[in-house]
């Protein structure tokens, strides 16, 4: 009992980011929209583009359907190519579903590797789990979704 119990407070700090995190993220996640102007006129017709796509059985190298023609692989900020996106969109999340997704990812795994770090550099439980809030949880990385390349780096970062 003892040892399942120091095990359950080992993990307690990553469960405080992961609720937290979900919690800022919820109301994308349950289908409520981003209000950007951005994530309207780039980020979601992007993704739309690369659904199609794979929807026709092809690569989601270039859109006839954007502008004069738009090249959707090779702008970073589509992230067309990017593993994660192209497996939700493949199983039939759509674009808004597939970027509340990735957000909520990535900024989880972003908290938890500045948790993990904070760890590494001798800091207490709560310390941790204060860095992985802040860094989580943060406005810039909550709501930085209208560029997917800064996203994924933010995600990655603390690692």
């Amino acid at each position: 009992m003892q040892r399942s119990l120091t095990r359950f407070r080992g993990t307690l700090p990553e469960l405080i980011v992961l609720a937290a995190v979900t919690a800022m993220h919820a109301p994308a996640l349950l289908g409520g929209t981003y209000f950007l102007d951005v994530y309207l006129t780039e980020v979601h017709p992007h993704l739309d583009e690369v659904r199609r796509a794979l929807d026709e059985g092809t690569l989601p190298y270039w859109s006839s359907a954007l502008l004069l023609g738009y090249p959707l692989a090779a702008n970073p900020q589509v992230g067309a190519l990017y593993l994660p996106h192209l497996l939700l969109l493949w199983f039939g999340f759509d674009a808004h579903q597939t970027l509340a997704i990735s957000a909520w990812l990535h900024a989880l795994l972003g908290g938890l590797g500045a948790l993990g770090l904070a760890r590494r550099v001798g800091a207490s439980g709560p310390g941790a789990a204060a860095a992985g809030l802040v860094y989580g949880c943060a406005p810039f990385v909550v709501f930085y979704h209208q560029a997917t390349h800064g996203l994924i780096a933010l995600g990655v970062l603390p690692w």
